[in-house]
């Protein structure tokens, strides 16, 4: 299954402590399953807009694409670890993301076989979210890791709320699926324990895939 997540770097949302958000969900520009042969290739060029989208004031120099596949086969996991609101979870194999002119792609290196993909369950009412908020994105700043995350900001983009409710039957926010429920983290934390969780799936094992995006 293929996903790819348009997000503003710096938000038009605030969370609860009035900060803005970094990498806030907006929409979809891709939502769909995909089947590719052994060694073989697939390409597809999408146009997005954003006022057909109902979104006004985007700026291009602060939107990223993020591109996700998903696996298909099925895991069974828990959005209230360790056993309650369960989900099949479909675990993400390549991430890549790029900013207008630019191309990304799924970095792979001798220690991590993928790039990591967090989603962000949150509420800008929501007083522990900040925490979470800014440790994922402490994190990506880092650099430290092949890493990319979105904030699905449900009281603000009821098409996250479904998407995560549906996908992953969200009990409540602040909650982080890392790789597509490969880790779950229900609450705010210290860094620490997002950091390894994303170390942890940097190093599962994945099929081989390249994957690249750019957008213009």
């Amino acid at each position: 299954w293929l996903r790819v997540y348009i997000a503003e770097i710096n938000s038009r949302w605030y969370d609860y402590d009035g900060n803005p958000y970094h990498f806030g969900f907006l929409d979809f520009v891709i939502d769909e399953q995909l089947s590719i042969d052994y060694l073989g290739n697939y390409a597809k060029q999408v146009t997005w807009s954003a006022q057909e989208a109902g979104y006004s004031n985007v700026e291009e120099n602060n939107i990223m694409v993020i591109a996700a596949v998903f696996n298909p086969e099925k895991n069974l996991c828990y959005s209230k670890p360790p056993n309650k609101n369960p989900f099949y979870a479909y675990f993400v194999d390549a991430t890549a993301a790029a900013k207008p002119g630019e191309t990304g792609n799924n970095i792979v290196t001798e220690d991590y076989t993928h790039t990591v993909f967090c989603e962000d369950a949150t509420f800008t009412i929501g007083p522990y979210c900040p925490d979470t908020a800014e440790a994922l994105y402490s994190l990506y700043e880092s650099g430290d890791y092949p890493f990319y995350f979105v904030e699905m900001i449900c009281d603000k983009v009821l098409s996250a709320l479904y998407y995560l409710k549906n996908n992953y039957n969200l009990y409540a926010v602040p909650t982080t699926y890392f790789d597509g429920g490969y880790k779950v983290v229900l609450g705010a934390y210290a860094e620490n324990i997002y950091r390894d969780r994303v170390e942890n799936s940097a190093k599962r094992e994945v099929h081989d895939m390249d994957l690249s995006v750019s957008a213009v």
